[in-house]
């Protein structure tokens, strides 16, 4: 296949984690937004921080069965390394990170990778998700779907929690996060991400969610979730949460 001359987001995170599989435009791309917000690498190595402790406290409540929408690269410390006892399938639109990270999984035989559309749960392929995942009802999953909904409109990211609903046995659990308003203090970058960029407050996400509960620690900075070490002073341009069915 080959390399890709438009920049992808996930690729752009894989370059400010310090990882190894991404394009010359994806490098051009993440110099031009630390042009604008010098700080960006660490804004999302603390979101990166946060799937980690999130996948972690899901697997310690013994879920062992991860489905990633959006999933981006699956290195630097993505779900599969988070929980290296579960079984995790990673789920993406792009052609190009599908082909890196069945590259990078092939020697993880409890991972796997393959194509969804966050705007269209049904796009996944129900016979992956049993040949990675399994078959059983009664399991619950963690579904990860971080970076995915400031892609999509209300009406979509209703729509996905209630696929996500619909599918999920009982006392399964999202991983999500949402994009607030601070970029809006760097209209540059706003420019750059475009119209089909979406911020919103913790309390209108909760409205998008439902039927989903949100757990004990509700919606929080990315930052402060579950961390007990957090010392850091950026502003908080993503908030975070788990909810439970």
């Amino acid at each position: 296949m080959d390399v890709p001359e438009i920049p992808n987001t996930g690729r752009i995170l894989d370059v400010w984690l310090g990882g190894k599989h991404h394009t010359p435009a994806d490098v051009e791309a993440a110099m031009q937004y630390c042009r604008i917000y010098d700080r960006s690498p660490e804004v999302f190595q603390t979101l990166r921080q946060f799937i980690v402790r999130a996948c972690q406290s899901l697997n310690q409540q013994g879920i062992d069965r991860f489905l990633v929408l959006g999933a981006g690269i699956p290195s630097c410390g993505n779900v599969h390394e988070a929980a290296p006892n579960a079984r995790v399938l990673y789920t993406d639109i792009d052609p190009y990170n599908i082909q890196l990270g069945k590259e990078i999984l092939k020697h993880t035989p409890r991972a796997d990778y393959g194509f969804c559309d966050a705007n269209d749960f049904s796009t996944c392929d129900s016979t992956l998700i049993e040949n990675v995942l399994g078959a059983d009802d009664n399991t619950p999953i963690g579904y990860v779907v971080v970076g995915v909904s400031v892609f999509l409109n209300d009406e979509a990211v209703a729509r996905l929690f209630k696929s996500l609903h619909e599918h999920a046995p009982e006392r399964s659990q999202v991983i999500f996060d949402l994009d607030s308003d601070a970029l809006s203090n760097y209209p540059e970058a706003l420019e750059l991400l475009g119209d089909g960029f979406h911020m919103r407050t913790p309390d209108a996400f909760s409205a998008l969610i439902k039927p989903w509960q949100l757990t004990e620690s509700g919606i929080q900075p990315v930052q402060t979730w579950h961390n007990d070490n957090d010392n850091t002073d950026l502003p908080v341009f993503m908030y975070g949460g788990v909810v439970t069915k």
